[in-house]
């Protein structure tokens, strides 16, 4: 979560900076840590709640359905069409397609990118910037995707959901962390 929050920063420097292929790569970092987190989070808090048997069959299933039969321990347990089990799902169907790429079109849009603007598309009669500025073929879609305020997004949400289960078990102690990230996210700013 660490890595994450850290990849985080830097994608939010990339997007102020107009660096679309930075920020993108960033991005896809962010979420492909926080969903390997989320799976650690339910893989500790699993075999801590569980016999060695019970923990060994379930380390099979998949970290939504994990997220949904350890938080049923408990309560009535997270349902998919809430949070924090829509971050989960969301976040496990994003580190497969990051894991397991299969060819796709990007499109052919054209983002031209300096410091201070951006240009989506630009008409013919578009002048470029007179300072430095990059052009970007076919990143559209990815930047809509893979963007720094979506990965905040998902970060919060992730720490809200590790937060939600933690308590639901009284396990402060146990993931002592979240706190301490929970409030350095809340001072992040993104326009």
């Amino acid at each position: 979560m660490e890595q994450a929050y850290e990849s985080l920063a830097l994608a939010i420097d990339a997007n102020k900076e107009n660096k679309v292929s930075r920020e993108v790569q960033l991005s896809i970092n962010i979420n492909l840590l926080l969903g390997i987190a989320m799976e650690g989070v339910i893989n500790e808090l699993s075999e801590s709640l569980l016999d060695k048997w019970t923990y060994k069959q379930l380390e099979k299933a998949t970290t939504p359905l994990k997220w949904k039969i350890i938080s049923s321990l408990k309560n009535n347990g997270f349902t998919a069409d809430k949070e924090p089990l829509q971050t989960i799902i969301n976040l496990k169907k994003i580190r497969d397609e990051i894991a397991h790429p299969k060819s796709e079109n990007q499109g052919n849009d054209v983002i031209i990118a300096s410091k201070e603007t951006r240009e989506i598309n630009p008409k013919d009669d578009y002048v470029l910037p007179t300072q430095d500025f990059e052009v970007y073929i076919g990143f559209g879609e990815l930047k809509e995707k893979y963007n720094a305020k979506k990965s905040l997004e998902y970060m919060r949400k992730a720490m809200v959901g590790t937060k939600q289960i933690r308590d639901l078990f009284g396990l402060t102690k146990m993931f002592s962390w979240i706190d301490s990230l929970e409030n350095r996210l809340k001072q992040v700013k993104l326009d």
